[in-house]
């Protein structure tokens, strides 16, 4: 009966240590889970704030939340997605500004190359002037911004000559021609 008692105390004593050793391993798996899912859950969203924003999500950014070394990874990428919008921004204002100069050189080219026609086409003062007003005129509209709807008319001593019908002109620029303070003419 001794040796009876005795191995059922030592069955009660390994059956609570068994009890107490599964008490502190299930303790030791909650532990695990609360951990992992405080370390998981904000590097999961830092991982679709960074999904979102390869997509083009400008309002995409992480959450700072869970432990510290996740919460600096978050503000750096925050950080950085700021800072490459900004990039962005001003590579647009940048591609705007550039389109505008080159609209804005090929005025300048247009506006060139027609004066320099211009004056080949008067350089000659043997040609008759009807005929080099004519060529004048018909060089203007090619100067313009929109030389397919452009027509210049040339008045000069009383001579007209004209590149096309200019009489159905929506909007008209103007100049005088003036020689030694006197108005001479006109080209339209």
């Amino acid at each position: 009966e001794a040796v009876l008692k005795t191995d059922l105390f030592r069955m009660r004593d390994a059956m609570d240590k068994f009890v107490g050793s599964a008490i502190a391993l299930v303790l030791l798996l909650a532990l695990a889970m609360a951990v992992s899912r405080r370390i998981s859950g904000p590097v999961v969203a830092l991982g679709e704030a960074a999904r979102a924003a390869r997509g083009g999500d400008q309002a995409a950014r992480a959450p700072l939340a869970g432990p510290a070394e996740v919460v600096e990874v978050a503000r750096q990428f925050n950080t950085l997605h700021e800072e490459r919008l900004r990039a962005d921004a001003e590579l647009r204002n940048q591609a705007e500004a550039l389109h505008l100069a080159q609209l804005g050189l090929r005025g300048r080219i247009k506006e060139q190359t027609c004066l320099y026609s211009v004056f080949r086409a008067s350089e000659d003062l043997q040609r008759p002037l009807p005929e080099m007003l004519q060529d004048v005129a018909a060089l203007l509209p090619p100067g313009w911004l929109y030389p397919e709807i452009a027509a210049a008319r040339i008045e000069l001593d009383g001579q007209v000559v004209a590149s096309a019908d200019i009489a159905a002109a929506v909007a008209e620029q103007s100049a005088d021609i003036r020689v030694d303070g006197a108005s001479r003419g006109r080209v339209t």
